[in-house]
This record gives structure tokens, C-alpha cells and sequence, in this order.
């Protein structure tokens, strides 16, 4: 399965961002003069950081096809026409 050149697009623009957020907090923080080494509390930023965004995305994110909120109806029917060898809760019958 290939992506199409929008969503190609989307995502080298995501990485981008990804990038200059990670760069600009690194400066920040790896030149700031405060009492613990700044290498920890870059550390413990990015750590927080990574926590916080995991358990977001561990909440909101779909289990199933079915129960994704920001797919269509057709576009369920056509993701699980196009991968039938998942397990049964994706099934086609679950639809209707």
C-alpha cells in the first residue's frame, strides 16, 4: 500500500514541525543557566513531553475501523474491504 502525495506531503510537513519544536526546545534548554545540569532537565522535558503525548494518544485513539469518529461511513467499508485478514471486530458485518 502506497500513501498518496498528499498525505506524503502531510507527513514529511509533520516531521518538519517535529523537527523545529524538538530544536528550538533543546537551544532553550541546553543553554539556560540553571542550578541542575542542563542536559537533565532536557531530558526530563522531552521525557514529559513523551508521556504526556503518549497517554493522549493511547486515549484517543481508535481501537478499531469501526469506532474511528473521523471516518466516513464509506471510508470504514473501504478499509476493511481492503484489509480482510484482520481480526474479527473490523469485519465487514460490524459495520451494519
Amino acid at each position: 500500500m502506497s500513501l498518496s502525495k498528499a498525505s506524503k506531503d502531510k507527513h514529511i510537513t509533520d516531521l518538519g514541525r517535529a523537527e523545529i519544536i524538538s530544536g528550538l526546545l533543546s537551544f532553550a534548554i541546553l543553554h539556560s543557566k540553571a542550578a541542575m545540569a542542563p542536559w537533565r532537565i532536557f531530558m526530563l522535558t522531552t521525557g514529559a513531553l513523551t508521556f504526556i503525548v503518549a497517554c493522549w494518544y493511547a486515549l484517543c485513539f481508535p481501537d478499531s475501523p469501526m469506532n474511528a469518529r473521523f471516518l466516513s461511513h464509506e471510508e470504514k467499508i473501504m478499509y476493511v474491504a481492503r484489509f480482510p485478514s484482520l481480526p474479527s471486530p473490523t469485519r465487514l458485518y460490524h459495520i451494519f
